[in-house]
């Protein structure tokens, strides 16, 4: 049984992922809606490519923690999303920060880690956001 559920683990966590891939190229290139998947981002830690707690937020953006995401706030948040073998990060639009914070930053439990789905559009590189939840497939 356990290998059975960790087997289905591993393959939700990948359609997830590349499902955040796929929806990011092909929003890029029309800039219609699209539903994004990656981790929970301030745009402080996600420009720089380091979290100001230490974390690399390019390859282990799940590291990144959520006293420093509440620290660096004031910047805006984004999503950080799988592309080859790093991650790259795309701001949300400021009425999408805000909806993030209330989706996401005042409702989750979770101290690190913070995969979350985004409904928007990707266009000229920030997400303006529709919809957003935490995502719950740990």
């Amino acid at each position: 049984m356990r290998n059975k559920l960790s087997f289905s683990f591993i393959a939700l966590l990948v359609v997830v992922l590349l499902g955040g891939v796929t929806g990011t190229t092909a929003a890029q290139s029309s800039g219609q809606a699209a539903t994004f998947v990656g981790y929970y981002m301030d745009t402080f830690c996600g420009a720089a490519g380091k979290g100001a707690d230490g974390s690399d937020v390019v390859n282990s953006p799940e590291d990144h923690t959520k006293m420093c995401i509440v620290a660096c706030k004031a910047g805006g948040f984004g999503l950080s999303v799988k592309s080859g073998d790093a991650y790259a990060y795309y701001p949300f639009d400021k009425a999408g920060s805000d909806i993030s914070i209330k989706e996401v930053l005042n409702k989750s439990k979770r101290d690190n880690g913070f995969l979350i789905s985004v409904d928007g559009v990707l266009k000229d590189g920030v997400i303006t956001v529709r919809s957003i939840k935490e995502a719950n497939v740990f």
